[in-house]
């Protein structure tokens, strides 16, 4: 990634927001997306809010918004009498007073996506400049929304239910400082297997029915060990699983209270004994998992 980010982001102050580069913007949003899952070894249904997320990147996307801003910023808090600062004049005149769809007209569209004031007053002669932090606020909530927005119960939601898995089971709490699973200094496996826990990939029947074909309906994706009501999901293989009681009579203190929901139990302080139960949890009941 340190060798593909100076190339993503050449020059993107230029076409970050260019209505111009729009299709070419998104084809290379996708390759990007799709590397970053080849990367990590996760299928293309995993979303790419969920990956940024769980690794605690930004989207590339948000990168090259951000950079194109302060681009334009920078080109107005120049002195008046600049060429650069005139090219930037001439831009916003020409999108609003022609409809012209240039750099300016970009910059514009995505204040708008944002909410951040446009049209107030809306003349020729007003120019709409928020520095680069108001943007990146403005995307953080628009992030929260996303995931607060979700159902709370992952057993029960319809509606992007690996999203609503990862953000009530494994989204980190706001406050707690402890490193995701996945970067503790365990063998380069185990923590390849500990995100793949993390995003819904690990090979529960939860997981192995969403990709069967035709896929099997949630409320059938029993566990292999206790059978029918149950389904096997991550909130099943921590707390209810007979097949995993040994770990849990071996661990008390991993369950004592007030553990009583998985982020609770992913997030409390004992990191490697946390670490240590899920993957030998998985390795009982998924026992080819990687």
């Amino acid at each position: 990634m340190s060798y593909a980010q100076p190339k993503i982001m050449y020059c993107c102050e230029i076409w970050g927001l260019h209505p111009r580069y729009n299709a070419k913007r998104d084809a290379l949003l996708s390759g990007i997306s799709r590397h970053l899952r080849q990367l990590v070894g996760v299928p293309n249904c995993v979303p790419l809010a969920l990956l940024a997320d769980t690794l605690q990147i930004r989207p590339a996307d948000h990168h090259w918004c951000v950079r194109a801003v302060n681009f334009w910023c920078k080109l107005w808090a120049r002195p008046s009498n600049d060429f650069w600062r005139q090219v930037a004049v001439d831009s916003w005149h020409d999108s609003f007073q022609h409809g012209i769809r240039n750099f300016a007209a970009g910059i514009v569209d995505y204040y708008n996506y944002l909410h951040l004031p446009v049209h107030t007053p809306h003349t020729a002669q007003y120019v709409p400049v928020h520095p680069p932090q108001a943007v990146l606020d403005r995307l953080e909530i628009r992030t929260a929304a996303t995931f607060a927005s979700l159902e709370p119960d992952p057993r029960t939601c319809l509606d992007r239910p690996l999203l609503c898995t990862y953000a009530r089971y494994f989204r980190k709490p706001v406050g707690n400082s402890a490193p995701p699973l996945y970067m503790l200094p365990l063998a380069p496996k185990s923590c390849r297997t500990l995100f793949r826990f993390m995003v819904g990939c690990h090979g529960l029947p939860v997981h192995a029915g969403r990709l069967a074909r035709p896929p099997v309906p949630r409320a059938q994706r029993y566990c292999s060990h206790c059978g029918p009501p149950s389904v096997g999901d991550e909130r099943h293989m921590i707390f209810e699983c007979a097949a995993l009681q040994h770990l849990r009579a071996a661990k008390p203190l991993l369950f004592d209270s007030p553990v009583l929901t998985v982020a609770q139990f992913v997030w409390q302080p004992k990191r490697f004994a946390v670490a240590r139960f899920i993957l030998d949890g998985l390795a009982i009941l998924v026992p080819a998992v990687d």
